[in-house]
């Protein structure tokens, strides 16, 4: 059996995933919020540098990353001729719908090394977790799926040598507690 095969055969759907590392929840903002609405969301969100634009109903509709906000706002606050007064009046008048990209999604049904996959393709370290329906579930970091690969891999530490990744021999080395649910 080749390594990916059985990479994908140990590590499973993101459903598993879930259930053995907890899933954050998603920080959000309406299509409709403004910039002061979005300023305050990234302030607020826990660290992470997307904000996920979700519809009325739920529906992811795409990501506001924070260092384009950032820009947005330098740009105007360093622009010697945008009067103060525009400033009050973007953080007023500028949707989420006007600052947002594609969002990178994944179901709990794909897995979990497609899922790696495609966040490494995109260069992203988060990606929205939607249901069938596209309503934004939660969000998964690149630390979510390295914590939960290191718990598989501690079950299978007596796995042969060629299914483990190249470089590593034997069980994986134990780190500190880091506080997350096993």
């Amino acid at each position: 059996m080749s390594c990916l095969v059985q990479c994908r055969k140990d590590l499973g759907r993101l459903l598993h995933l879930a259930r053995q590392v907890e899933l954050r929840p998603a920080p959000l903002v309406s299509e409709h919020a403004v910039m002061a609405e979005i300023a305050a969301s990234f302030a607020g969100n826990g660290g992470s540098t997307l904000l996920y634009v979700v519809g009325e109903d739920g529906v992811l509709k795409g990501a506001i990353s924070l260092a384009d906000i950032l820009r947005y706002l330098f740009f105007y606050q360093h622009d010697p001729y945008s009067p103060p007064a525009t400033l009050r009046q973007l953080a007023r008048t500028e949707s989420a719908a006007g600052f947002m990209r594609r969002a990178l999604s994944v179901r709990m049904t794909e897995e979990v090394v497609d899922v790696l996959e495609k966040m490494t393709a995109a260069a992203l370290t988060e990606c929205a977790v939607v249901d069938d329906n596209d309503r934004l579930l939660a969000r998964l970091s690149m630390t979510d799926l390295v914590h939960y690969y290191r718990q598989v891999q501690n079950r299978c530490s007596d796995a042969p040598e060629e299914w483990l990744p190249p470089g590593v021999s034997g069980a994986a080395p134990t780190a500190p507690d880091s506080g997350r649910n096993p």
